[in-house]
This record gives structure tokens, C-alpha cells and sequence, in this order.
């Protein structure tokens, strides 16, 4: 009995520190919204400290885009997966970008497209449209590389030479 009631004291101290969370998050966005950066920074570091993760998400929104922080793509990373790991679509299809353009990351296409991928299954139309890009871009490649309606390319860009039946290179 005694485990039971330890159980949920701790249960009902998790509910108010999330509320509380929740209260200091709508706090900050008022604080963005007027465009007082100081204070939402401070209001969405604390949310994102107790594991919101809206204030972990818009941490590193305000790191991203150097919104009363210096820019910082590193600490932008870190909050994003923070909030990414506990389901964050918008955070998720975010790190799948920094990951293809390397920004805060080694570029790392197998990660970009794993981030894309979850996003992507929670409805993210911006993660789905990255993957189909992704994807094209994939199949663009191929085809300048194998000459497939495309003139023929080298892994460096170069055309390789045509044969003068193989039809037109470009329009006119």
C-alpha cells in the first residue's frame, strides 16, 4: 500500500510539472508573437528543460534562425532531437533537412531520409515532399549518369560525347 501512494505522489508531481511546462510554453509563444526574443527564449529553454517538446522544438527554431541567439545550428540540432525523439513531426522533417544540408551535422543523407521517414509517417506534407524530392533526385541522377533522355554524364558533371544519332541535347 505504502508503494502505491509513493506511486502517486509521483504521478501527480509529474501531472503539475507538465502543466506547469505547458503554462511557461504558451508564455514564450505570447513573448515570440510581440517579438520579445529574451523573454521566449527564457520561457521555452525552461519548458524545453522539463520536456516539452514545443519548447524543445522552438529552442531550436530561435537557435536556427538566430531569433535572440546567435545563430547556432548545433544547439538548433540538439533541441530538435530532443523533442524529434518524443515524436515531433515538425522537428523530425527538420532534422531530416539539417541532415541533408549538413548544417550543425556531418551531411548524412541515410539519417536525412530516416528523419524525413518518421515525420513523413505522422502526415508531414513538408517530409513527404522531401522524400519525393529526394527520391527524384535520386532518379535524375541515374538518368544523366546512364544517358537515359538526358545527355550522358561523367560522376563529375562532364557530358560524355554524344553520337550524332542519339538526337537532341537541348531545345532551341
Amino acid at each position: 500500500m505504502k508503494h502505491l501512494a509513493v506511486l502517486f505522489m509521483f504521478l501527480t508531481l509529474q501531472v503539475c510539472v507538465l502543466r506547469t511546462a505547458s503554462a511557461n510554453f504558451s508564455t514564450g509563444v505570447a513573448a515570440y508573437k510581440r517579438g520579445d526574443f529574451k523573454i521566449a527564449f527564457k520561457v521555452f529553454k525552461k519548458s524545453a528543460q522539463q520536456g516539452h517538446t514545443g519548447g524543445q522544438y522552438n529552442l531550436g527554431y530561435m537557435y536556427y534562425n538566430g531569433r535572440g541567439v546567435p545563430q547556432d545550428y548545433v544547439q538548433a540540432v540538439k533541441w530538435w532531437r530532443k523533442a524529434a525523439d518524443q515524436g515531433d513531426a515538425l522537428a523530425q522533417s527538420n532534422l531530416g533537412r539539417i541532415y541533408g544540408d549538413g548544417q550543425g551535422v556531418p551531411q548524412d543523407y541515410v539519417q536525412a531520409v530516416k528523419w524525413l521517414r518518421k515525420a513523413a509517417k505522422q502526415g508531414h506534407a513538408d517530409a513527404q515532399f522531401g522524400l519525393l524530392l529526394n527520391r527524384d533526385l535520386v532518379k535524375v541522377n541515374a538518368m544523366y549518369r546512364k544517358g537515359l533522355g538526358v545527355p550522358k554524364t561523367k560522376p563529375g558533371g562532364e557530358v560524355v560525347a554524344q553520337d550524332r544519332d542519339a538526337g537532341p541535347t537541348r531545345i532551341r
